[in-house]
């Protein structure tokens, strides 16, 4: 080291390692979100090439949900054990492989095999041990970093769906899969890599000296610390599984899935459906950033339990969409409300259960989501086959989301044991 440039110097200028995890979290959070929420822009497509029902190509979906589910309960524990380094490495060579093999398939089966199976295993790997990390890393600020972290998944729906749109129209399907896994396989693999250090987790940053920040490693000592089966034991964690599934079934499921097809049913162009599927991730990413500060400073639950009394009425404007004015109010405001309520979403458990096996808990969650995802695509596509149209389905979503509020509002700490 220089003479006169004392080393503490050289410190200030080393940024703390919580917010680099924020940082590779939000890359990842853009490739995997941005893949999986192009989803419905290949129904079409492959409905076509392959002579199929619309319910034959949702159940790829569906599959991948389950899967996702299955192998994000098993990357939680991994990651509360490991560190999510090596696991978000293998996650991302999942994805990528699996979009390589469904750019080549020539079936429907094939399809189920490379997206339902091998692009899901990755996912599952990735989200899961994000989030973990992030809420590892982050205490009085965690709802904000984790509104950033999450931020780069609304960024990703803004930016892939509609490039891949534009692909699908010129150069086809297989061709937007190939370009998506060159970006896993380049992108995804390299930067965990690179810029995670030890295991990826806090004690491994103070192992290589790095600064630490004011309100990340220093741990409530009155939080109480759960296990995954502490916490399956509380109340709680079944009426967050029930809101969590109530949540994942409807925007994942049926909204995320569906809402091109049925844009485009219903009168709207391609372009202008991609379009609002991109806006709807841009306004989103603005308003984790912006509204994230908020569950910090104010009651989780009740916040997230007006939120999604709020995606009730949403629901109801979905079906009564007549115009294009009307479409980008909507999307305007479901844009809004899927950004402040994700990050709540996650946050709520490391406050509820404590952080130190936040990602196992948050994967067996996860389970929730795969339930509802082997369920949702399928029977949203299966009534549009019967009925020709989304209507009932949408119905059932907004009967089904009344029970998400009430979940909600009991999903609160709580001493004492089932």
């Amino acid at each position: 080291m220089s003479e006169g440039f004392p080393e503490n110097a050289l410190t200030r200028f080393k940024i703390y390692q919580g917010w680099i995890v924020v940082a590779v979290g939000f890359i990842l959070f853009l490739l995997m979100f941005g893949t999986r929420l192009s989803f419905g822009i290949y129904i079409k497509p492959m409905t076509e090439s392959f002579g199929v029902s619309r319910a034959s190509i949702s159940g790829a979906q569906s599959l991948y949900m389950i899967i996702y589910a299955i192998f994000a309960l098993i990357a939680g524990s991994l990651s509360d054990r490991h560190g999510p380094k090596i696991i978000l490495v293998g996650g991302a060579m999942f994805m990528g492989i699996g979009m390589f093999l469904a750019s080549q398939i020539t079936s429907v089966w094939q399809y189920y095999l490379s997206y339902g199976v091998l692009v899901a295993i990755g996912s599952g790997s990735m989200y899961v041990p994000v989030s973990g990390a992030v809420s590892k890393f982050f205490v009085k600020r965690r709802n904000f970093a984790i509104g950033i972290t999450a931020s780069g998944a609304g960024l990703g729906q803004y930016l892939i769906p509609p490039f891949m749109e534009k692909v699908v129209e010129t150069q086809g399907w297989q061709t937007a899969f190939f370009y998506t896994a060159l970006l896993l396989l380049v992108i995804g693999v390299s930067l965990p890599l690179l810029f995670l250090k030890g295991r990826g987790l806090p004690e491994d940053a103070a192992v290589e000296n790095l600064p630490q920040s004011s309100d990340a490693s220093e741990k409530n000592p009155l939080q109480k610390q759960y296990t995954l089966l502490q916490a399956m034991s509380t109340i709680p964690f079944w009426t967050y599984f029930g809101m969590y599934f109530i949540v994942c079934f409807v925007m994942d499921g049926v909204i995320f899935v569906h809402l091109y097809p049925y844009l485009t049913d219903i009168g709207f162009s391609g372009q202008t459906a991609a379009k609002a599927l991109g806006y709807l991730g841009l306004i989103s990413t603005i308003t984790m950033v912006a509204f994230a500060p908020l569950g910090d400073r104010f009651n989780k639950r009740y916040l997230l339990a007006g939120l999604l009394t709020i995606h009730m009425f949403l629901l109801f404007w979905l079906i009564k969409i007549e115009s294009t004015l009307s479409l980008w109010g909507l999307i305007i405001f479901y844009g809004i409300l899927l950004g402040a309520a994700w990050p709540l979403t996650v946050s709520i458990l490391a406050d509820i259960f404590g952080s130190d096996s936040v990602s196992s808990i948050l994967g067996a969650c996860t389970l929730a989501f795969g339930i509802a995802g082997l369920i949702a695509p399928w029977l949203a596509g299966f009534i549009f086959d019967l009925y020709k149209s989304y209507i009932p389905v949408f119905y059932f979503t907004i009967v089904l989301s009344c029970f998400s509020v009430v979940f909600t509002y009991y999903t609160r700490k709580t001493n004492g044991m089932i």
